[in-house]
């Protein structure tokens, strides 16, 4: 286990932090697009891969 699935996956601590930067940014940008911020949906999707399957 690495650091990063310590704070992401078992504490959720850094999926929480990501959570609400995404949603402050959607909703900064609309505004700024001239746009309303009703409020952000998310929806998490988790796709299985190998690191021999990554590029880089």
């Amino acid at each position: 286990m690495t650091v990063a699935d310590l704070f992401y996956d078992r504490l959720g601590l850094s999926q929480e932090l990501q959570l609400h930067m995404w949603a402050h940014f959607c909703q900064r940008a609309a505004v700024l697009a001239g746009g309303v911020a009703d409020g952000v949906a998310v929806c998490t999707n988790r796709t299985a891969w190998s690191a021999g399957t990554a590029r880089g």
